[in-house]
């Protein structure tokens, strides 16, 4: 019986809980709301929610947990209350696939002064009267999948719209979205795989974009009657596909548009898209290795040598990052050596790009640095001490493309204001 109580006690919690919660995403004023109601004089009790839910299926175990609420009834039924706990849980969810089946025999109704709440015969949970008290409830709760309720009368097509998301691989690239214009009509049990899917979209794309070209599918959603998702795994086997599922007859509104209302399917897609041009005749992405080499300017001793492999559009990154700055953390080139075993080294301003054998190489040239000076101390790259540091390393922020070999870079002119 006290197992039971226990029981119908955490149910009890669940609802007061979730009955009062109407939205998950709160916004900041939605937020404020809540802080001031709970400061505000409690004239019911309060139940905390702690528990643990236990997918039925997977075992997998999550919290549902930090959230209190001030009880208005003092019996609730096991019904009720389960309920009221889907209710919350199914909005928070957002696939309407799974719900909170039941309590298992740990979940407990516990009062301030630690006392679990008993059960009544008919499953109800009632909380003492005139003690406006704090309770809190946990243990686990088992979650499963939604029963599916019989097909009473079954549809025999449904509309299929589409939502396309091109994300750019290359940096100098931008998001594209498009929508299909009419949605396609397809039969119930119909079969949509990720190559017709995958190939539709590369059309759309085209006509987007042309200098684009689909590289991989990242992600394929498909939201049933606006209730069910179903996710199609592994998207990027081209044999992967999703079924048009048999459903129940849903009427279209009269008031709306019968393209927006009925049975309908939506396919969210998105794709990495990366330009035609950054691709070699095999289709795979095309890297240029660039070798670095630090030289002591004194000598023309070669003090370290680093490879770096870069796309077209990766240009940009030869340049000097400053350690302090997480905007330029991905630069290629070194102002120091000093992590990398090489100490006492700093920069002349002296960088020369050239071509050997075919590869680009970037020659970095570097004297021994005054003692008095840390490893990052040198120079424009981080802005400068200096409007003459400015002027003088103001090219290493924007190394420009040689126009033929062993050129060298050609500085930007900035004027101190």
């Amino acid at each position: 019986m006290k197992k039971y109580s226990a029981l119908l006690g955490g149910i009890l919690i669940c609802a007061a809980l979730f009955m009062q919660a109407h939205t998950v995403h709160a916004s900041a004023s939605e937020y404020l709301d809540e802080l001031a109601d709970l400061l505000r004089p409690r004239s019911h009790p309060l139940i905390s929610i702690s528990v643990v839910g236990v997918d039925k299926d997977t075992k997998r175990e999550f919290y549902i947990q930090g959230l209190d609420f001030e009880v208005t009834s003092y019996k609730v039924t096991k019904k009720e209350l389960l309920d009221a706990i889907n209710s919350k849980y199914l909005h928070s969810r957002m696939d309407n696939q799974t719900l909170v089946l039941d309590f298992q025999t740990d979940a407990k109704l516990t009062g301030q002064d630690g006392k679990v709440l008993e059960a009544q015969s008919d499953g109800s949970v009632m909380l003492p009267k005139n003690a406006n008290l704090h309770y809190r409830l946990s243990g686990h709760v088992t979650v499963g999948k939604t029963p599916s309720l019989p097909i009473k009368n079954p549809v025999d097509r449904v509309l299929v719209r589409r939502h396309f998301t091109f994300k750019p691989l290359n940096s100098d690239g931008k998001m594209l979205e498009s929508e299909l214009a009419i949605p396609d009509v397809k039969e119930v049990n119909s079969v949509l795989t990720v190559a017709n899917l995958k190939q539709s979209a590369e059309e759309v794309l085209n006509k987007l974009d042309p200098a684009y070209t689909i590289l991989e599918v990242d992600d394929i959603s498909v939201k049933h009657d606006d209730r069910t998702f179903t996710t199609i795994d592994d998207a990027n086997n081209p044999e992967s596909s999703y079924t048009v599922k048999a459903r129940e007859h849903k009427p279209f509104d009269p008031g709306d548009d019968e393209l927006l209302s009925g049975n309908q399917d939506t396919i969210k897609e998105t794709y990495t898209i990366i330009r035609k041009d950054y691709l070699d005749d095999k289709g795979n992405l095309k890297y240029d290795l660039i070798d670095v080499h630090y030289i002591d300017a004194s000598n023309n001793h070669l003090l370290l040598k680093q490879t770096y492999r870069l796309m077209p559009y990766e240009k940009h990154r030869i340049d000097f990052s400053n350690p302090y700055d997480y905007q330029s953390r991905h630069k290629i080139l070194r102002a120091s050596l000093d992590d990398d075993g090489v100490s006492g080294y700093t920069l002349t301003g002296r960088v020369d790009q050239v071509t050997v054998d075919g590869s680009k190489r970037v020659n970095v040239y570097m004297v021994k640095r005054d003692p008095s000076l840390r490893p990052f101390d040198h120079a424009g790259y981080d802005n400068g001490a200096s409007h003459t540091e400015a002027l003088e390393y103001s090219y290493l922020r924007e190394l420009g493309v040689p126009q033929h070999e062993d050129a060298k870079f050609e500085p930007l002119i900035i004027k101190p204001k």
